[in-house]
C-alpha cells in the first residue's frame, strides 16, 4: 500500500500504521486511538473516504484530515495550546491517519466535571484559562465549528495546566472571524456551561473571552451577554437533537437476526443467538411469570442464568392509530432511544439490553425490550404512603424531572406507578420510558401536564398541600433553563388534576 507522506514519523509509528488503518474499521468514517506501548505517548486519528456529494466536497476543498493538519501546524506555530501534529499519510482513495502527540493523564473537560475531578478553585480558574483560549483562537483567525466541551483536554491533577485544544478537521481559517461566527463557536460552549456549570463560572468565561472589551459601557456589556443567552436558548433544541445522534448512533442502526422479519439492536456482550433465545420467550410467555398486563403490552420476569430480567412485549394497535405509530416507529423502539436520551441528562433510568421488532409487512406488529429486574426497589407509590418522611426522594425526584425539562424532554407518562424508588442513595429510577417525547419547546403548560399526571398518582389526602408545595419549589429552583411561575404552575396543576380524577370516577 503506498502512501502519501507529510513529515514521516520515525519507523517504529510507521510499523503500527497497518493496525490502525481506516480500511478495516467498520462503523464510523473517523475515529481515534493511542499506540501501544512503548509508544503510548503518539495517538492517532484515522479518516476513511466517504460516498456521496460528501466525497465529491472533500474532491474540491481541503480534505478533512488534510485540514486538521495545516491547522494545528499553523496554532502550534502561534503558540496556541494544541497537541503536537507528528505525521500525516494520505491514500489515493481519500483514506488518511493523522499522528499527533497524546496525554494520556489528560481528560475532556465534559468528563472530568462528570467525574468531579475537580475542585471548585480549580474549575473557576479553568474557566478564566479557557476564556482566553478560546479568545486567542478566534483573534488568530481561526473557526473551530465544533467547539463542545468534549474537544477541549485538561488535566486534573495540575490545577496550573493550560487546557488543550482538538479536532481541528473542521475548522477553517478565516483571516478575520466575524462576530456572528464567534458567536456560533461560543453556542456550544455557553450549551455545556448552561448544562454543567454554574453561573459564577460562565460569567468568569465570558469575561476574559471578551477582556478586550469588557471595561467598555455596562450596556453594551449586557446587551451582548444578552443577545448571547438569547442565541443560546433559541438553538438549545437543535443543539439537544445533534447531540443526540452524535450519542445514538448505535440506537439508529439496526440488525437482522436471521429471523422471518425480526429486527433489533443489542449490545456488544450479547450475540445473535442471544436474541433468538429472547424471541422464544416472546412466543411462548407462558412459561414465564407475568408482571403487568394493559397498554397493548404484558411485562413477564425471567430468571435467567441467575440473574432476573423483565421482558416488555408490545403489540401496536392498528386502524386509527396505525399512521402515529409508522411515523415513531415501535414502542419498544421508542423505550431503546428514549432510556438513552435519559441517561445522557443524568437520570437513573433501567437501561435496556437488547430490543426487537417485526417489519410493518406483518400482520401484528410486534416487538420487544429486554431490561435488567430492580428487585430491591419500591414503587413510589408505597414508599409515599409507608414512609413518615422522605424529603430527600421528593428533591431527588423534583431535579430528576427539572433535569428532563431542561434537555426539552417530557413524560407522558409520569405517574406513581412508573417510578421506582432505590433506598440506597436514595434514588428515583423512571421505568417504562417508552412515553417520553422530546419537544422544541417546554412551556408552562407542558411542565403543568407532566406534573399534573404525577401528582394525580395520589388522592388528596394521600399528600398532603404543604408536601405538594415543597415539590414544586424544589423543582422551580432546579430548573436551569426558564423558571416558570409558582402561582401559575400550582393553579393550572390543580385545575388539571381535579379534572383528570373526574374523568377516571
Amino acid at each position: 500500500m503506498g502512501h502519501r507522506w507529510i513529515h514521516r514519523p520515525p519507523a517504529a509509528v510507521t510499523e503500527c500504521i497497518e493496525a490502525c488503518w481506516p480500511k478495516a474499521a467498520p462503523g464510523r468514517v473517523r475515529r481515534s486511538g493511542s499506540l501501544p506501548a512503548p509508544l503510548d505517548h503518539i495517538g492517532w486519528k484515522a479518516f476513511r473516504p466517504k460516498g456521496g456529494l460528501a466525497a465529491l466536497g472533500d474532491r474540491i476543498r481541503v480534505p478533512p484530515a488534510e485540514r486538521e493538519w495545516r491547522v494545528a501546524s499553523q496554532l502550534g506555530q502561534r503558540g496556541i495550546a494544541v497537541p503536537v501534529p507528528l505525521a500525516l499519510a494520505i491514500d489515493d482513495d481519500g483514506s488518511a491517519i493523522y499522528f499527533f502527540e497524546w496525554y494520556p493523564e489528560r481528560i475532556d473537560l465534559e468528563a472530568g466535571v462528570l467525574q468531579n475531578r475537580l475542585s471548585l478553585q480549580q474549575r473557576r480558574k479553568l474557566a478564566a484559562r479557557l476564556g482566553d483560549l478560546i479568545r486567542k483562537f478566534h483573534d488568530a483567525g481561526f473557526e473551530h465549528r465544533d467547539l463542545h466541551a468534549g474537544n477541549i483536554l485538561i488535566h486534573p491533577e495540575a490545577g496550573d495546566a493550560e487546557p488543550l485544544l482538538t479536532d481541528f478537521h473542521r475548522a477553517r481559517p478565516r483571516g478575520q472571524v466575524s462576530p456572528r461566527r464567534r458567536a456560533r463557536d461560543l453556542l456550544q460552549l455557553s450549551h455545556f456551561f448552561q448544562r454543567r456549570a454554574t453561573a459564577t463560572e460562565a460569567l468568569r468565561f465570558l469575561k476574559h473571552y471578551g477582556k478586550p472589551f469588557w471595561h467598555s459601557a455596562r450596556s453594551a456589556r449586557r446587551r451582548a451577554v444578552l443577545d448571547l443567552a438569547h442565541r443560546a436558548h433559541r438553538s438549545w433544541y437543535a443543539f439537544l437533537r445533534h447531540h443526540e445522534k452524535r450519542c445514538l448512533g448505535s440506537g439508529r442502526r439496526f440488525r437482522p437476526w436471521q429471523e422471518p422479519g425480526w429486527q433489533g439492536v443489542m449490545t456488544a456482550s450479547e450475540s445473535v443467538d442471544a436474541g433468538k433465545q429472547w424471541l422464544d420467550w416472546v412466543d411462548h410467555p407462558d412459561r414465564a411469570v407475568e408482571i403487568h398486563r394493559g397498554g397493548h403490552g404484558r411485562v413477564l420476569r425471567i430468571d435467567l442464568r441467575g440473574t432476573s430480567w423483565v421482558l416488555k412485549c408490545y403489540e401496536d394497535p392498528g386502524g386509527k392509530g396505525l399512521g402515529k405509530a409508522w411515523a415513531r416507529g415501535s414502542r419498544a423502539r421508542r423505550a431503546w432511544l428514549n432510556a438513552h436520551r435519559l441517561a445522557m441528562a443524568d437520570i437513573s433510568v433501567a437501561r435496556p439490553l437488547l430490543f426487537g421488532e417485526e417489519p410493518w409487512r406483518s400482520k401484528r406488529r410486534r416487538s420487544f425490550v429486554v431490561m435488567p429486574f430492580e428487585g430491591r426497589g419500591q414503587p413510589l407509590r408505597d414508599h409515599v404512603l409507608g414512609a413518615t418522611s422522605s424529603r430527600a426522594v421528593d428533591r431527588v425526584l423534583a431535579r430528576q424531572i427539572a433535569a428532563a425539562h431542561d434537555e426539552c424532554l417530557r413524560n407522558r407518562d409520569l405517574k406513581a406507578e412508573n417510578l421506582l424508588v432505590d433506598p440506597i442513595g436514595p434514588r428515583v429510577i423512571w421505568l417504562d420510558p417508552d412515553g417520553v417525547r422530546r419537544t422544541p419547546r417546554v412551556d408552562e403548560q407542558t411542565i403543568a401536564r407532566d406534573l399534573m399526571r404525577l401528582n394525580a398518582s395520589f388522592r388528596a389526602q394521600e399528600v398532603t398541600a404543604t408536601r405538594r408545595l415543597r415539590f414544586l419549589l424544589e423543582y422551580r429552583r432546579a430548573r436551569r433553563n426558564g423558571r416558570p411561575s409558582l402561582k401559575t404552575l400550582w393553579r393550572e396543576i390543580h385545575w388539571l388534576t381535579l379534572q383528570k380524577w373526574q374523568r377516571t370516577t
